[in-house]
């Protein structure tokens, strides 16, 4: 059974890390007309830090990359709501 676990957290990890970095490269690409390119490069660079990187600073800088994203989801949040506040 171990043998199975370890092969399908491995291909899970696999799957996540391709869903998200196509994800990532469609958002990009939707915003700007050459990011597809910069972001897998910047994806692969980021997956091969958080290989090589002590456990603890893996989880500090993603955390702090989290909260950049959350950061800039409550300012659209925010903007979205008061643009429909003004059309009632």
């Amino acid at each position: 059974g171990e043998v199975f676990v370890c092969c399908s957290v491995c291909l899970f990890a696999w799957a996540s890390m391709l869903g998200w970095c196509c994800c990532g490269e469609r958002c990009v690409s939707a915003l700007t007309s050459r990011g597809g390119t910069v972001y897998r490069v910047l994806f692969c660079l980021a997956a091969f830090m958080g290989g090589v990187l002590s456990p603890s600073l893996a989880f500090d800088l993603s955390d702090i990359f989290n909260w950049g994203m959350m950061m800039i989801n409550t300012g659209a949040v925010v903007a979205v709501a008061a643009a429909r506040r003004e059309n009632y």
